[in-house]
Formats: C-alpha cells, structure tokens, sequence
C-alpha cells in the first residue's frame, strides 16, 4: 500500500532535534554552510546579484536580514531572494549528485534570512538546514535524472521544497504546519533547464528560496496547501516526471543526504569538474604547440553543457571546451578564469576550437561522478593524457580537504570585499556555529559597505 508521502515527510520534519542529528552530518553541515556563505559574498559581485538586490532594496520593508555584502538588510523574503541569486551566481555552490541539485544556494538563503529575523540559535540552522537537505534529497533523487531530462532544473523545483522543510523546522511547526509548508512550496516549483548560462539560472535558487520562506511562514499562519500537492496524482512527483512516492520515503536519512553533497573546487557547472582537474594534471601549454585535445565524457553531459565559443563568463561555465582550454593555457581555474573578457580571449578561443568531446563507452546510465579522460596531441609527436575518474570533493561523501576549503572561503570572501580581519572572524565563527547564541556577530561580518546600485535609477513597477 503507498503511504502518505505528505504525511511521511510532515511527521519525519517534525520530529528533528539537534541533539538526534548524527555527527557527520553536523560535519558536512557546517562545511557546506561555510562554503555557501563563501561562494554568495564573491557571488553578490556578479551583475545578477546586484540587479536583484537594488530590486529588495527599492522594495523597502523591515530590515530583519541581511543581504551579503551588499551593506543593507531587508525583509526575510527579499534577503532569500538576493542571497539565493547571489550564492548560485557563480556556479561554485555545493552540488547533490543523486538528485542532480544545488541545495545550499537554496536551504542556507532561506535558513539564514529567517534565522535573523527570529533570533535562532546556530543549532537551529544546522537542524534546519539539515532538514531541508534531507527532504530535498530524498525528493530529488528519486525524481532524477527523468525530472532533468524533462528540463526541470530541481535547484529551483525541488528546492523551494526543500526550503519550506528548513525554514518549518526553524518555526518548529507541527505535522499538520509542516505538510502546509511543503504542498504550498511544491505549488510553487519552478524552474527550467533553458536558462543554464543566463541571469535566469541563479533566479531558480534565490526564488526557491524565497517560495521556500514564504510557504513556512504561511503556513504558520494557518494558510493551507493542496492535500497530495508532492505524491497525489496531480501532485509534483506525477506532473514532473518524478519516480513513485514510496521510494522518496525509503531514501529519507541525513547520512544518506549528505552522503550525496559535494562542495567545488572550481567555479563552473559540475560535469566541468572533471576535465578541469585531468586538463590541470596535464600541465600548462602553448596554443601554437597543440594539435589538438580530445576529451571522453559521459554522454549524459552532452545534454547539461552550451556549445561555444561562449560570449559571456556566464555561458563559459557551461562550455567544457572553454574550461579545458583555460585550465590548459593558465594552469589554474578560478574566478578570473570565467570573467566575460577571459570568455572572448582570442588564446582561449583558438585552443577551445581544437577540443573534440566524444563520448566514453559504458552502461546506459550516466555516473554522476562525471568521470572524464583529456589527451593533448602536441606537434613534437607527444600526446599527455590524464585520467579523472571523480575529481577531488566529488566522490560520494567525500569533502575537498579541508585546508582547500578554508582557502576557497577565504579567496571567495575576499573578492566579495571582506576585509582579511573579517574573513578570519567569519571562520572562526562559522567554525563554532553550534555555540552561538544568534547570528547577530556573523551578520555584521557579512553584510559588507552599501554599494552603488545603478540600475536603481530604473522606474519601478
């Protein structure tokens, strides 16, 4: 007999305790919230960042949360919003590859806007968090890849459930309150694959977030969704390609979910990983010394990646041609790597178009750890190869070493216009987040100067 899924999920939210979390997932939490907070400092530089933070601003309302590193707060909604935006901008967010998903850029947003404004503890946003995580991943896994290859992109589908689950625990609402927050957020799901490599993509995570918010907050105050909006016929499962609802319940458990999260080493779209990593082994070269390269791929990635040569550092995230050529010429792939001028460099362009993708041969379905070989025909008759079969940080489970983690923050928060001082506070406190009272110092830290926003000159509707 199937069960309730709403029911299931309602009561499994519910009953979450910190003092029940196991301790891995406490670990993995607290990188993965420190990465995120990390990536939406660098991220709030992006234009799509700063369009969508001067709209919260010229909103107005009650300042309760911040917006990172923008130099203002605004109201719960607004700051998930501009920080979902702002954390999946660059495209260097944590990915969830069973479920083929960007979590944090939606749960932390939605966590930490409503955190602020009800002056949670850092134990509530690491159960909340992981609440979120949980549910987000047993929904999305089960949905993918059908729910993909359909063109639902479930960073913005799924994670507005996943929000609403986050942000109903940090409300510590009932069965009935969970499972109105969760049909009202899957009522709400949105978001298609047409918009990789333009604004439209980082929207997904800030507006999940935001639908996420709102649906918990609602639903605290008595407003209800539909009965079967996630596992009923006409629920999100059904609609979207999504597998039967049993099997979401049977993959609940925050060491399944974490087991799932991989945090990036490199700012571009996951199946660019790695061949990122195999083009880094091989060394650096000369565009006039190359032949040309060659790079075996899963053929599932054909499907994710944009044809080049891309015009914007948006769009080159997605190009794998741009990315092995730029790990290639600049033996190094970071930030600078995909700014748009970077994208339209005549070096890159011409090694780009001497990249072959051709696909690797093997079972019908995709390993999600996007292995990849890259060989480089050089004219002195050499030819280098290197193999990746799951680039560091992207085995299931298995984090990026720690030392590389702290120094991602640090470059991230860094380019997001955090002091040296600041950025050193902002570890030492993520590092205890269970012990703070509040997020109040943490804020400070990360709210940043107040910029200058042109577009705010722009009439509003």
């Amino acid at each position: 007999m199937t069960r309730d899924l709403e029911a299931v999920l309602a009561a499994h939210v519910a009953a979450v305790r910190f003092d029940r979390l196991p301790g891995r997932a406490i670990e993995v939490a607290k990188a993965a919230i420190r990465d995120t907070v990390g990536v939406a400092l660098a991220g709030a530089r992006e234009p799509a960042a700063s369009i969508v933070a001067a709209m919260v601003r010229a909103d107005g309302g009650r300042p309760d949360s911040t917006v990172l590193a923008q130099g203002f707060r605004a109201p719960p909604a607004g700051a998930a919003l501009a920080n979902g935006v702002a954390a999946h901008a660059l495209d260097f967010d944590d990915s969830h590859h069973p479920g083929m998903a960007h979590p944090s850029a939606v749960l932390l947003p939605a966590v930490l806007a409503a955190a602020q404004a009800r002056g949670s503890s850092g134990r509530d946003v690491l159960t909340a968090y992981l609440c979120g995580l949980d549910v987000l991943a047993a929904l999305a896994s089960a949905m993918n890849p059908g729910h993909y290859e359909a063109g639902w992109h479930a960073t913005g589908t799924v994670g507005a459930i996943g929000a609403a689950a986050a942000v109903a625990r940090l409300h510590d609402l009932d069965p009935p309150g969970v499972r109105a927050a969760l049909t009202l957020a899957a009522t709400r799901s949105h978001g298609l694959r047409s918009a990789f490599g333009a604004m439209a993509k980082p929207l997904h995570a800030g507006s999940a977030a935001r639908a996420g918010l709102e649906s918990a907050d609602l639903a605290r105050r008595g407003f209800t969704g539909g009965a079967s909006a996630l596992g009923g016929r006409y629920g999100i499962l059904a609609v979207q390609s999504g597998g039967p609802p049993d099997e979401v319940a049977d993959r609940l458990g925050m060491d399944r979910a974490v087991g799932g999260l991989s945090l990036k080493r490199y700012p571009s779209c996951g199946v660019t990983q790695a061949p990122i990593e195999a083009a880094l082994r091989l060394g650096r070269v000369a565009v006039a010394d190359v032949v040309d390269v060659e790079c075996v791929v899963e053929p599932f990635i054909r499907t994710i990646l944009l044809p080049g040569p891309p015009d914007t550092g948006a769009a080159a995230r997605f190009n794998l041609e741009h990315c092995v050529a730029v790990a290639l010429l600049d033996g190094e792939v970071g930030l600078a790597q995909f700014a748009d001028g970077r994208a339209r460099a005549a070096d890159v362009r011409a090694l780009a178009a001497r990249i072959r993708v051709r696909d690797r041969p093997g079972d019908a379905a995709p390993d999600l750890r996007w292995p990849c070989e890259v060989s480089v025909r050089l004219r002195d008759g050499r030819r280098l190869t290197a193999d990746v079969a799951a680039p560091a940080g992207r085995g299931f489970g298995e984090l990026l070493p720690e030392a590389a983690l702290v120094a991602k923050f640090r470059d991230c928060a860094g380019w997001g216009g955090l002091s040296a001082a600041a950025v050193e506070e902002c570890l030492d406190l993520l590092g205890r987040l269970e012990e703070a009272p509040d997020l109040g110092a943490l804020a400070a830290l990360t709210q940043g100067a107040p910029r200058r926003h042109d577009v705010e000159a722009t009439p509003t509707i």
